[in-house]
């Protein structure tokens, strides 16, 4: 896992081992359960108001509603997938030191964009992490684009973009790729120019105190939680 930091923020990126096994078991399923037509345009149809939906069609983030709707941990035919995931999200994890935490995957779900399609920028307020993972991937298919937090105004022209005076970071993509990075920090994509489908696999971690470790600033842990 290497890390790096962006426009403030730090992220994790690494190479899945076994990457093209774990691909070759998962695009048979995710395309069985949401490439159809007909799943696609029923899928389209009840999320036309949705942040994400940016093409002709209303949409390009497909939740895998067929099996388990946004979580994928649940599934047992990703289990490979997420034995590794997890294994490598613990190394960044555990990296940062902190204290008497306990992390959770909250929920994961397919990102299946077509040519013409792309991810509006967003963020997600509901957890500390996230991260995304590149099942079907090549270099005409758009990347992830991160956008600065802070952008108040817009740049004037420059003779060439670099690190030094670009206010979002491009990182290419290729299958197998894991990044994770806090959910504060907006991210999207550009559209599509490729006709393949380009699949990804993401999701979202919460950070809560260990149970029976007592914290004002964390979430309890969730073994202690009523419901109402």
């Amino acid at each position: 896992m290497e890390t790096a930091r962006i426009l403030g923020s730090l992220i994790g990126i690494s190479k899945l081992n076994n990457f093209e096994k774990i691909n070759e078991e998962l695009i048979p399923v995710i395309e069985k359960n949401i490439c159809s037509s007909e799943s696609r345009d029923k899928y389209y149809k009840s999320h036309k108001t949705g942040f994400s939906f940016t093409s002709d069609k209303a949409g390009q983030i497909d939740s895998f509603e067929s099996l388990y709707g946004d979580q994928l941990q649940l599934n047992k035919k990703f289990n490979n997938f997420f034995t590794e995931l997890k294994t490598n999200l613990n190394v960044f994890l555990n990296n940062l030191k902190y204290k008497n935490v306990d992390y959770f995957i909250t929920k994961s779900w397919v990102a299946y964009t077509e040519k013409g399609e792309h991810i509006a920028a967003h963020d997600h307020g509901a957890s500390h992490f996230s991260f995304v993972y590149y099942v079907q991937k090549n270099k005409n298919h758009s990347s992830i684009t991160f956008y600065e937090p802070n952008q108040r105004f817009y740049m004037p022209d420059a003779t060439e973009w670099n690190d030094q005076n670009h206010q979002n970071v491009l990182i290419n993509n290729e299958p197998g790729q894991l990044i994770i990075f806090p959910s504060s920090l907006k991210h999207g994509t550009e559209k599509t120019k490729e006709q393949s489908p380009r699949i990804s696999i993401s999701g979202d971690i919460i950070m809560t105190s260990e149970m029976n470790k007592v914290s004002e600033i964390l979430i309890p842990n969730p073994q202690t939680w009523v419901k109402l």
